[in-house]
């Protein structure tokens, strides 16, 4: 299992938002030293990250909330296969395409590049419906006081 604490931010009927409390992915990322994990998840979230995920006791946790997320290791694994070999599917496939109707690098180089946007599109698009339906989280009160703003 993989777990991440955030703070809740609002609840509404049946649904959470959720903030995460840790800022990166490890410390070497936090420092600029890592794989490069900090720097894209700064451009992506471009601040705390945040997320909204549907649950049946919503009614139980309060705005302010420390809480713990829980998800299974394998299926983020899945997730993450499907996240990188999905673009590069639809890259590849793409300057097929682009190679047999234009015959040309050219062509083959704009559709790649369109069906790599496609692929973008649809993931952002499909992830967002997805996402907590199939990572299944759970969500764990870690305690009911709320979590101190200097350390967000």
């Amino acid at each position: 299992m993989l777990f991440e604490c955030a703070t809740i931010t609002s609840v509404s009927k049946g649904q959470l938002s959720l903030r995460s409390i840790r800022g990166s992915a490890c410390e070497r990322c936090a420092r600029g030293q890592g794989c490069g994990g900090g720097v894209i998840g700064k451009l992506a979230f471009r601040g705390q990250p945040t997320l909204s995920l549907n649950v049946t006791d919503a009614n139980t946790f309060e705005v302010g909330e420390s809480v713990e997320l829980s998800v299974d290791a394998s299926r983020v694994m899945v997730m993450a296969a499907c996240i990188y070999l999905f673009p590069l599917a639809a890259l590849l496939a793409g300057a097929g395409a682009g190679q047999a109707l234009f015959g040309t690098n050219i062509g083959a180089i704009g559709m790649a590049g369109l069906a790599l946007v496609a692929a973008f599109y649809t993931l952002h698009v499909r992830l967002r419906r997805f996402l907590d339906r199939w990572l299944l989280p759970s969500v764990r009160s870690l305690s009911a006081r709320p979590v101190a703003e200097d350390r967000l």
